[in-house]
């Protein structure tokens, strides 16, 4: 009897934390929405018998009242790439870049995923409800890591929301890494505000086998360390982040085991028309035709807004002295534009959680705060919608 007591304590002090209740909320609204929108967008498919139909072609011809299914809608972009790893593993062959191999994608969501859906029978279906599991805990953590760095709760209610209609957050319920990632980097930068070094090095790690993007957290918890304390005062806990690059670590090992190269997920990438480059020129490259807003799976005018977005929180940090912050986002953010392409950097973006808690903080004036929801809120349905209908530049 008392046993049942406890537990209804603590469920009733868990629906009373602010930080656990309005995240839950935001999660509820936000995806049945993003299910309301598949639903219904999911009732067009694309007519391919008809003249001049090309896969490529980021205005498709769609017709009614043909019926596509939840999995079908799921089976997109990346999803697929994942999908088959969960199923059948990695390649296994000598390392060539010339076609594109499923090397270039990081094991711990596939392998999660993979014993999740043995079990369920349905891939597709366990890594999207996995997805939306890991964002509801992403928000959560995130709203208390914006109170440990000590905002006040209403910013940290701007910043669960703000994240949760980005413009492109229907990733955080697709079977692909955002929602993972956002978790695994949030949480190590809680444990590190918490002081849990082990902790943040752990989490670190298991982020760097989900995408490489994060080894970054190394270099960025490094310095939140140095900001806590000076040099004098360092002490053992610090070495627990070795562990951040455990995950890159071990799959340099996996892959050269199957395919000889052990770099193998970064050479392949040469497949994808990938090339490195000044890390600016796809910003400057829009400008020079900012007419050209959207281009087959590139929303170029969202993904350039996305990026001045992201070089405009590494300015906030900066002037605020938050330089773990900064150079978090500074690195994030500077990885995808080095690639030479526009392409998916509204994606990349939507995983630098300094972004929103820098929008939540600006957001403290009401106008502000209303601008953010009306633009995020229309641009989240319109893309939604777009992805729902299978327009090519909502799936990058």
């Amino acid at each position: 009897m008392n046993a049942g007591i406890s537990v209804r304590e603590r469920l009733a002090r868990l629906v009373l934390d602010r930080s656990f209740r309005q995240p839950l909320l935001v999660f509820a609204i936000t995806r049945l929405l993003v299910l309301a929108i598949f639903i219904l967008g999911g009732a067009a498919a694309l007519d391919t018998s008809k003249p001049g139909y090309d896969p490529a072609d980021p205005h498709p011809v769609v017709s009614l009242p043909h019926a596509t299914s939840i999995e079908h809608l799921l089976a997109r972009g990346d999803s697929g790439w994942y999908m088959s790893i969960a199923q059948g593993g990695y390649e296994r062959a000598t390392f060539d870049s010339t076609q594109p191999h499923n090397w270039v994608f990081f094991p711990l969501y596939p392998l999660l995923v993979g014993f999740g859906g043995a079990l369920t029978g349905s891939y597709l279906i366990f890594g999207a409800l996995l997805s939306n599991a890991f964002l509801l805990v992403a928000l959560v953590l995130l709203h208390r890591l914006v109170s440990a760095l000590g905002y006040d709760p209403p910013t940290a209610d701007r910043a669960v929301f703000y994240t949760a209609i980005f413009p492109v957050s229907y990733f955080f319920s697709l079977p692909v890494t955002e929602a993972l990632f956002l978790c695994l980097t949030v949480g190590s930068f809680l444990a590190a505000a918490r002081g849990h070094w082990w902790a943040a090095g752990l989490l670190g790690g298991l982020a760097s086998g989900t995408r490489l993007s994060g080894l970054l957290l190394l270099p960025a918890l490094a310095i939140f360390y140095w900001q806590q304390r000076p040099v004098r005062m360092w002490r053992r806990d610090l070495l627990w982040l070795a562990l951040v690059p455990s995950g890159v670590l071990a799959f340099m090992l996996f892959m050269w085991r199957i395919t000889g190269n052990a770099m193998a997920f970064i050479d392949a990438i040469a497949a994808w028309d990938r090339k490195s480059g000044f890390f600016l020129a796809p910003l400057f490259e829009y400008l020079t035709h900012p007419l050209r807003v959207i281009e087959p799976w590139d929303f170029r005018l969202l993904n350039f807004a996305s990026g001045v977005l992201a070089l405009a929180a590494v300015a906030f940090w900066a002037r605020r002295r938050q330089w773990a912050l900064a150079a978090l986002t500074l690195m994030a953010i500077f990885l995808p534009l080095s690639s030479g392409r526009l392409q998916s950097i509204a994606r990349y973006t939507s995983v630098i959680f300094p972004v929103f808690i820098a929008l939540a903080i600006v957001g403290r004036r009401p106008w502000i705060d209303q601008a953010i929801r009306i633009v995020f809120l229309v641009l989240f349905g319109i893309m939604t919608l777009c992805f729902a209908l299978r327009f090519s530049f909502a799936a990058a």
